[in-house]
C-alpha cells in the first residue's frame, strides 16, 4: 500500500480540527511531532501556545507565543494572543505593550481592542478601557461581550446608569449572556433597586465552576417545609455569608429541620444564630435533607426591598466565656479602644481596590487618647511594621470568627476597609466605620453614609478613585470629634426609608 504523506499545512489543519473536537491532548502532541520537523515554523508555534492555554498551561502558552513572535513579527493575532495570555498571567505593562503592537498593525482589530480594554480595566485604567470598548462596539456593534465590558469601565468611573443602559444592551444581544446578567444585578443593588437586582442575582449560579452546586433535591422557594429537612448553603466569601446569615431564623420559623453548611471559621457563630440546626462546614459531608437553597438566595425569597432590610442587630452573639476573656484582656486606662483592619484576603481578585497600604493609615497615630489593636490576619498582617508603635497586634490570636467577634465586643470602635470584618461588627451591634473605594462592592451602595444592613455602621467613601489619604483625614477628624465628647456619633441614625 502505498504512504501518503501530508503536507504541513494539512498536518496544521489536523492539530487545529483536534483543538476544535476538544482534543487538546492529541492536538498539543500532534502539533509537537510537526515542531520537531519544523522546530522554526510560526504558526505551529502560535498554534501550541492556543493548545496549551486552553490545557491551562499558561506558562507554556506565553513561551510558544513568544516563540512565534520572535520568528514571525508583524502578525496582529500573535501579539493579541499574547497580550492577553500575559493579561491573564497578571502581566499587565506587557499585556498592554502587546495589544498595541496588534492594534498597530490592524487597527480595526476588535478582539485585539476588547483585550486591550481588559487590560487596561485590570490595571483601573478605566477611561482607557472605555474608549477600547467604545471603538470595538463602533466597529461591531451587536458585540455583546464589548457592552457589558463597556458597562464595567463606565461603572467603575461613577456613571451607573450608562452601566445599566450597557449591560441591558449586552443582555438583549445575548439573553443567556451570564457574566452580563451578574454585573446587571450588581449594578442594580448597587442603585438600590432590589427587586430587579435579587432576580438578576440568580444568575450568579450560572458560572463557570459552581456547577458542583447543583444538589440532588428540590430547591426550596419559601414555602413551608414541615417534617422535612432544609440545607441551606453558603456562597462566597466570610462576609457574604456574615450578611445573609440573618435570615437563617425566619427560615427555621417556616418548617422542619433546619441545615446550614457553612465556612469553617463561622461554624460556632452560625450554631448559636440556629442552635437547633445541624450546621457543618462547607467541605464537610453534608447531612440528609429533602430540599436546599443556596444562603445568598434568601433576600429574593423574603421579597427584600430597600426599606424592608432585616436590620435588626445584634443577630449574631459569642460564648460570653469568650467575651469575658477579651475584656479582660484589652481592658485599659479609659482610652477609646479602636480596632484596624485595613486588607481583605489577599487571593481576592479586586482586593487590592478595596484595601489601603497600611502605612497611608500612619496619621490616624497623631490622635491622641486612642488605643489601637490590630485585627488585621493573613498576609497583609505583616504589614504591622509599616506603621508607628503603639499598635497591639491580636493576629496570632483571632484563630476564628468567634475570636475576632470577642475582641470587637471589648473594643469601642472597628475601623476598617471593605472586609469581613465590618460585616462581623454590624451584626453584634458594635461601631464601625468602613473606608471604602470610590466605587465601591454592591452592599455599600452609593451617596450614603449609612448602611441599610447594619443600623450600627458608618461609611467613609472615597471623593475620587484613589483618593485614600482624604479617607483616612476625614476618619481622623471623626475620631478626633468622638474624642472631644461626641461618643454618640459613633451610633449613627438609622437611615430613613427610601421613599
Amino acid at each position: 500500500m502505498e504512504q501518503r504523506w501530508i503536507s504541513l499545512e494539512e498536518a496544521l489543519g489536523l492539530v487545529e480540527q483536534r483543538r476544535a473536537s476538544g482534543d487538546l491532548r492529541g492536538a498539543e502532541g500532534l502539533c509537537r511531532q510537526v515542531l520537531r520537523a519544523h522546530p522554526a515554523h510560526a504558526a505551529a508555534l502560535h498554534l501550541l501556545g492556543v493548545v496549551l492555554h486552553q490545557r491551562g498551561d499558561l506558562k507554556g502558552a506565553i513561551d510558544a507565543v513568544r516563540r512565534a513572535v520572535a520568528v514571525q513579527g508583524g502578525v496582529a493575532l500573535f501579539h493579541a494572543n499574547l497580550g492577553e495570555m500575559y493579561r491573564q498571567a497578571g502581566r499587565l505593562e506587557e499585556a498592554i505593550s502587546e495589544g498595541g503592537l496588534a492594534l498597530a498593525l490592524e487597527p480595526r482589530n476588535v478582539h485585539a481592542l476588547n483585550n486591550l480594554g481588559i487590560a487596561r480595566y485590570d490595571r483601573e485604567e478605566y477611561e482607557q478601557a472605555a474608549e477600547c470598548y467604545r471603538r470595538a462596539i463602533d466597529l461591531r456593534p451587536d458585540w455583546a461581550e464589548a457592552h457589558s465590558n463597556l458597562g464595567n469601565a463606565v461603572l467603575a468611573l461613577g456613571a451607573a446608569t450608562e452601566a445599566l443602559a450597557s449591560y441591558r444592551r449586552a443582555i438583549a444581544l445575548r439573553p443567556d449572556y451570564v457574566d452580563a446578567h451578574n454585573n446587571l444585578a450588581m449594578a442594580l443593588l448597587l442603585s438600590g433597586d432590589f427587586e430587579d437586582g435579587w432576580r438578576e442575582f440568580e444568575w450568579r449560579r450560572r458560572r463557570p465552576g459552581r456547577e458542583h452546586e447543583r444538589l440532588p433535591a428540590p430547591e426550596w422557594q419559601g414555602e413551608g417545609f414541615a417534617g422535612k429537612t432544609l440545607l441551606v448553603m453558603a456562597e462566597e466569601g466570610h462576609g457574604d455569608a456574615i450578611q445573609f446569615l440573618r435570615y437563617l431564623p425566619a427560615v427555621a420559623a417556616r418548617g422542619g429541620k433546619l441545615a446550614l453548611a457553612v465556612h469553617r471559621p463561622l461554624l460556632a457563630l452560625a450554631q448559636r444564630l440556629v442552635p437547633d440546626a445541624e450546621v457543618v462546614a462547607l467541605e464537610a459531608p453534608r447531612p440528609r435533607f429533602d430540599l436546599w437553597c443556596p444562603l445568598m438566595s434568601l433576600p429574593r425569597l423574603f421579597d427584600t426591598a430597600l426599606d424592608t432590610v432585616p436590620a435588626s442587630v445584634p443577630y449574631l452573639s459569642v460564648d460570653p466565656g469568650v467575651v469575658e476573656r477579651w475584656r479582660e484582656r484589652l481592658a485599659g486606662n479609659g482610652d477609646l479602644k479602636v480596632g484596624l483592619v485595613w486588607s481583605g484576603a489577599s487571593k481576592y481578585l479586586h482586593n487590592a481596590r478595596r484595601a489601603i497600604a497600611a502605612e497611608r493609615l500612619a496619621p490616624l497615630f497623631d490622635v491622641h487618647g486612642v488605643r489601637w489593636f490590630s485585627l488585621q490576619v493573613g498576609k497583609p498582617a505583616a504589614e504591622l511594621d509599616r506603621l508607628p508603635r503603639g499598635i497591639a497586634d491580636l493576629s496570632t490570636d483571632l484563630t476564628d470568627f468567634t475570636e475576632t467577634a470577642g475582641a470587637i465586643l471589648a473594643l469601642d470602635l472597628v475601623i476598617s476597609t471593605d472586609t469581613a470584618v465590618p460585616h462581623l461588627a454590624g451584626a453584634l451591634a458594635r461601631p464601625v466605620w468602613v473606608m471604602l473605594a470610590f466605587m465601591p462592592d454592591w452592599r455599600w451602595m452609593l451617596d450614603r453614609e449609612t448602611n441599610p444592613w447594619y443600623p450600627t455602621m458608618r461609611l467613609f467613601r472615597q471623593p475620587a478613585r484613589g483618593a485614600w489619604d482624604q479617607v483616612v483625614d476625614r476618619v481622623g477628624v471623626e475620631l478626633r470629634s468622638v474624642l472631644d465628647g461626641h461618643r454618640e456619633r459613633l451610633h449613627p441614625p438609622m437611615q430613613a426609608k427610601a421613599e
